[in-house]
């Protein structure tokens, strides 16, 4: 049989055109915009270039649902975002809920997962030119229940990234990015040892020589893509690839922001491979205050 994931890159590329394109057609509706006030807060697996400005505090939950190989699983994040100056901000991200079905026992529950802290510094605007970039670091604190860990590793892990992002048109209404980085884990290897014993599961426990497969402690991943208006609604992109199969999307979106600070989106992450989830469903809730 024909793998027809792959496949699933095609339609997304159609909407990549429609990107390209949009700021022909945008021009006109951006001339009151401001420049200081991108059109989305948040993308839906990637990060934005753009940081919170002095004093703004956002509060935001990613609701999801995920079907794959080893079962489905609901998880309810909620993440904080504040302003320390116009281009440096703290994060701190919790998944509050996180409920498994899998296959067995061991891959099924509910519980808690992991807590995050981040910072992120930006350049926005750079000399006029339409052009950001933004480096960030991430801390993830492995303190959620067991059976949510991946490969069942309860190390810590780091997260190292750039991006880089272009105005299609003003005011950042229509934009496209690249954001690469590694993810890493020092304790990867022997965690997954550790797990690969108990289940008497080679392939999760690799060998001592293996620096290509899932116990690499250094992933490196990539996320590139783009958002452009559709009326009051925006419409977003995202091509997420890493070193490791299962972390492969193509992730459609579009997000509304209907006042108040408040921003609603859906996205629906497809899997490119057969490791990867079968689908991703991304709820955004989103709020934003200002001092």
């Amino acid at each position: 049989m024909i793998n027809q994931r792959p496949f699933r890159i095609f339609p997304a590329a159609a909407l990549a055109t429609g990107l390209l394109m949009a700021p022909l057609h945008a021009d006109a509706e951006t001339e009151d915009a401001d420049p200081g006030d991108p059109p989305i807060e948040d993308l839906f697996k990637s990060e934005l270039v753009f940081p919170q400005e002095r004093g703004e505090l956002q509060i935001a939950s990613f609701p999801s649902y995920r079907e794959g190989p080893e079962g489905s699983v609901v998880s309810v994040p909620i993440g904080i975002e504040y302003g320390i100056t116009d281009a440096f901000q703290l994060e701190v991200e919790w998944d509050a809920y996180v409920d498994a079905d899998g296959d067995s026992a061991e891959e099924s529950g509910s519980g808690q997962g992991n807590f995050q802290l981040g910072l992120m510094y930006a350049m926005i605007d750079i000399a006029g030119s339409g052009f950001h970039v933004a480096a960030g670091a991430e801390y993830e604190i492995a303190s959620g229940d067991q059976v949510f860990l991946e490969n069942g590793n309860r190390a810590d892990s780091q997260e190292l990234y750039l991006i880089f992002a272009k105005d299609l048109a003003e005011a950042s209404t229509s934009l496209v990015f690249v954001q690469v980085g590694v993810e890493l884990q020092p304790d990867r290897r022997e965690a997954a040892t550790l797990v690969g014993a108990l289940h008497d599961d080679p392939e999760i426990m690799g060998s001592e020589d293996d620096d290509d497969g899932a116990l690499d402690p250094n992933v490196w991943f990539l996320n590139l893509g783009g958002y452009t208006p559709l009326g009051e609604a925006i419409l977003s992109l995202e091509l997420n690839l890493s070193e490791e199969e299962e972390e492969r999307f193509v992730t459609p979106g579009i997000s509304y922001q209907p006042g108040g600070g408040l921003e609603l989106g859906l996205g629906v992450a497809l899997g490119l491979t057969e490791e990867a989830d079968d689908y991703q469903v991304i709820a955004k809730l989103l709020w934003e205050f200002e001092d």
